[in-house]
């Protein structure tokens, strides 16, 4: 039931972090094509994610399951050739607590992002 349920999620591209980006080359650009969970997706707009320093504590920094070389990462909208779209955020995370090994460039796929947190900043990229 579980190895249904992650093809079922896979196949929608949702929640996972197991797809990896360089994130030296990043930020990707518009139009570009990326391939994740064996697909092709299609950029079309992008962010560069930054701590807002007037509302972001060390703490917040510094917690939560990941841990970061660099104070920003960057926010994409990607679509398939279906239509299907979803957020993509790349950050050059050195290590998750569900990793068994270090990656850098990790791709978080969602639904939905939330551009309201005043924590961030977001910069238009295009």
């Amino acid at each position: 039931m579980k190895n249904l349920r992650y093809d079922t999620e896979k196949a929608l591209a949702k929640g996972f972090t197991k797809e990896t980006a360089d994130f030296k080359k990043q930020p990707f650009k518009e139009n570009q094509s990326i391939t994740a969970f064996e697909r092709e997706w299609q950029v079309v707009k992008g962010w560069r994610k930054d701590f807002n320093p007037e509302k972001s504590s060390e703490f917040i920094k510094l917690s939560g399951c990941a841990t970061r070389k660099s104070d920003y990462w960057f926010v994409y909208i990607v679509v398939d050739a279906t239509g299907l779209k979803r957020f993509v955020e790349v950050s050059d995370r050195i290590k998750h607590w569900s990793d068994n090994d270090d990656r850098y460039g990790n791709m978080l796929f969602s639904e939905t992002y939330g551009f309201k947190d005043e924590h961030f900043l977001f910069s238009e990229i295009f």
